[in-house]
Formats: structure tokens, C-alpha cells, sequence
């Protein structure tokens, strides 16, 4: 039972308020050691979080997204740092002003190998609907102009001026619920629709690469006679995600790599086993581009492995 008296808003049939409430009662990231902080303020139904933390290799495994509810999703937006996010399906490398869209019950992995500081507005998949918009799809992102950043910004710090529990009494309801409304016409803007054929085609050629990452040997000429689609419909597929098909394999073989680095059931291999698996043909090539790619050695990101209980 959410009970707030300080916070007569609060939406309780929300899978976030929900979500928020029940990490609140567990205390949930609130003894970070220093610089680190870590703050997550409920509005009606969407919920605003302020992350800062150092170097971090954060994975949601399975049986965390499991965990979780699945009308749930996030909007990452990285205010300072570099870094890496990706799934069994996307890779990103992010850089201050990228926003992120992803369903929280899904498995993912972040790797920062600096310092940095996120925000995180964290609604339901339902309000997209509500509000008449269509969400952006698991895993799309955005590099945001100055514009959209300013007005993205405006939005968040007037919800939050509404939702300070020392003033909140002055706004109304209806007033922080317009607030929200008005965060979420932002997000909304942030993602630029996706042309549904070469989307299509992408996620197509991407699941064909998966299953041929291990295969040394393979090549454009044979993506061509497996998909059916022609080297120019090919490029022109990842040239609109800002690749190429040669740069997603590699970054295949890498995340790959990562991943297995990662899982606690996988931390018996040697490097030189996960090296060859992943189709690289010595451990020093492996770990010479794994460093160039990921800012961190193989050896470092093992250590490294935090699991995210979020």
C-alpha cells in the first residue's frame, strides 16, 4: 500500500510509483560512498532520477529484467562521461547530450570507464498512449541538438520545482500532472520518427549477423545471399544507425566478448578461450582492440563486473 502524506499526487496504479516505492522501502542506493549519488523523486505517474557515480560496468541480467514490470521504460539522458549501453540487438556509444529509450524488464549492459552523471526519467509505457504519442522502440536513441536540450531541460527543473515537497502544497494536482504532461510532449520530441522499411531491414540483417559472428570467414557477399537484399539496400540500412556492416560485426565479436567477460556463469574461461570463441584469432588482438574499443582491458572489465540491482 503506497501511503505518502506528502505526496497526495502520487498515482498508485503507476508500475513506476510502484517500482519507486518499493526500492524507497528497501533504501535503495542511499549509502553511496562519496562522489557518487544517487537521488529518484516520484511525480504523479513518471518518476525523475539523478545518477552520479565513477567507472562502472552495470549489467541487468535475465533474471533482474524478470524482476521487473513490464509496463516500465526509461529515457536516459547523459548529462557528463562517455560510454557504451547495448543488448542482444544494439550498441550505442554514448556522449553527453544522447538520450536513450529502454524497456527496464529487458536485459542490457552499461560500461562507463569515467565518471559520469545520468538523468533518468522513468515513466510507463502506457502514458506514451495516453498522450497520444507513439513510445520510441527499445533500445533508439538520439544525439540532442541545443535546443531540444534547453527545452528538455526547462521541462524537468519546472516538474521538479512542482514536486519539491517544501513548496509542492503551492501547486495543485492538476498542476503537476500538467507539468508532466508537458515533460512527456519533450520526450516525445526527442526521437525522431524511424523509417519502417529500412528499420525493418536493419533488424533483419543485424539478426543475420548474430548468427554468423563466429564465422571468420564471413563476409558482405555472403550477407547479400542470405538476406536478399542488395549491397546498396545493405549499406543504406546501417548507414541510417551511422555504421557500417563490417563495423556492426566487429562490434558483434566485442559486445560479445563483454558479455561473456561479465556473466558470473562464464567467469571459468580464460581470455584465450573467450578470444577464439568470439572469433578473434590471438588473445593479443583481442585485447589490444577490446582496450581501443571499451576503454578498459579484458582483465579489468572481469574484475570490474558490478551487478545492478536496479
Amino acid at each position: 500500500m503506497i501511503a505518502d502524506p506528502k505526496r497526495p499526487w502520487l498515482d498508485r496504479n503507476s508500475q513506476v510509483i510502484q517500482t519507486w516505492f518499493a526500492l524507497t522501502q528497501q533504501r535503495y542506493m542511499q549509502d553511496l560512498p562519496a562522489p557518487q549519488r544517487y537521488s529518484e523523486t516520484p511525480a504523479c505517474r513518471m518518476s525523475l532520477t539523478h545518477f552520479q557515480a565513477s567507472p562502472l560496468t552495470s549489467v541487468r541480467t535475465e533474471d533482474i529484467a524478470r524482476t521487473l514490470p513490464h509496463d516500465y521504460c526509461a529515457v536516459i539522458w547523459l548529462q557528463k562521461g562517455h560510454g557504451h549501453w547495448f543488448d542482444n540487438g544494439h550498441y550505442h556509444r554514448l556522449q553527453p547530450g544522447d538520450v536513450l529509450f529502454i524497456h527496464a524488464a529487458t536485459p542490457f549492459t552499461f560500461h562507463f570507464a569515467e565518471e559520469y552523471q545520468v538523468i533518468s526519467i522513468n515513466l510507463p509505457i502506457s502514458l506514451w498512449k495516453i498522450h497520444g504519442h507513439m513510445a520510441p522502440k527499445h533500445g533508439q536513441y538520439q544525439r540532442l541538438d541545443l535546443l531540444k536540450q534547453r527545452q528538455l531541460t526547462h521541462c524537468i527543473e519546472h516538474l521538479e520545482q512542482c514536486l519539491d515537497v517544501n513548496t509542492c502544497m503551492q501547486h495543485t494536482i492538476k498542476q503537476i500532472q500538467q507539468a508532466e504532461w508537458q515533460l512527456s510532449q519533450s520526450l516525445s520530441s526527442c526521437f525522431s520518427p524511424l523509417r519502417a522499411d529500412i528499420n525493418a531491414n536493419f533488424d533483419a540483417l543485424c539478426r543475420l549477423m548474430q548468427a554468423q559472428m563466429h564465422n571468420e570467414s564471413f563476409n558482405i557477399d555472403q550477407l547479400t545471399q542470405l538476406s536478399g537484399l542488395s549491397r546498396r539496400g545493405i549499406f543504406n540500412a546501417f548507414s541510417h544507425n551511422k555504421l557500417t556492416p563490417q563495423r556492426y560485426l566487429h562490434q558483434l565479436r566485442l559486445i560479445d566478448a563483454f558479455r561473456q567477460l561479465t556473466t558470473l556463469q562464464k567467469q571459468h574461461l580464460s581470455l584465450y578461450d573467450i578470444a577464439l570463441d568470439c572469433g578473434f584469432k590471438t588473445q593479443a588482438h583481442f585485447c589490444r582492440l577490446f582496450k581501443a574499443h571499451f576503454d578498459i582491458s579484458p582483465m579489468a572489465a572481469r574484475k570490474a563486473l558490478h551487478i545492478a540491482q536496479q
